[in-house]
């Protein structure tokens, strides 16, 4: 149905209920960012970066360097909503920097999208509006030859959709938007996920 369904939402405040009960534990982390998607997706860009910083809060806390990867993801996406493109190159550079390929393959069953595809995707867009227009399209091209390699199906339309259609559409290239949404369309209806077909 799409991240911003209200089943979406009722899910997630529920999720983040039953975590809360049970303490401090690693479950809070994928139930944080389906709060943070919910909100950033819905246009709530301020309550987006809020969630972000307190999962960056709980992830500095960590043993582990997989949540602190995670937080960077998102207030790198957030603060590019929010206008500071200088600081979300510095959070997305660095979840990028973190990822393992053996270790955080996996996170994307966990996060629905695979981590470095999606930190790409937004660094992409954030080079562009830098000005630095050959950076955004080289690491476009990583998202996508990432997405394709890992075969994931949402990592592929996060792909599609920012380093794809979304920079293009900023580059003026028609065409290359055109190649995108056929992406998207074919990828939405050959694995039913309206998602990605009412994005192309």
């Amino acid at each position: 149905k799409g991240y911003s369904a209200p089943e979406v939402e009722r899910t997630v405040i529920r999720a983040f209920d039953l975590a809360k009960s049970i303490g401090s534990s690693p479950e809070i982390f994928p139930v944080l960012y389906g709060q943070y998607a919910f909100h950033q997706v819905t246009g709530r860009v301020a309550k987006s970066l809020s969630l972000g910083e307190q999962f960056m809060e709980l992830a500095s806390r960590q043993n582990d360097d997989t949540p602190l990867m995670v937080a960077h993801r998102l207030l790198g996406a957030s603060k590019l909503l929010a206008g500071e493109p200088h600081a979300a190159r510095r959070h997305l550079e660095e979840a990028i920097g973190l990822y393992d390929l053996k270790r955080h393959r996996s996170l994307a069953a966990l996060y629905g999208q695979d981590i470095r595809v999606a930190g790409l995707g937004y660094l992409c867009l954030d080079l562009w509006y830098l000005g630095y227009i050959e950076q955004a399209n080289a690491r476009a091209s990583e998202a996508l030859e990432h997405a394709q390699a890992l075969g994931h199906v949402n990592s592929l339309g996060v792909a599609h959709t920012f380093a794809g259609a979304f920079l293009q559409c900023l580059c003026r290239n028609a065409s290359g938007v055109e190649k995108h949404a056929h992406e998207l369309l074919a990828l939405g209806m050959r694995h039913k996920l309206p998602v990605w077909h009412g994005t192309g």
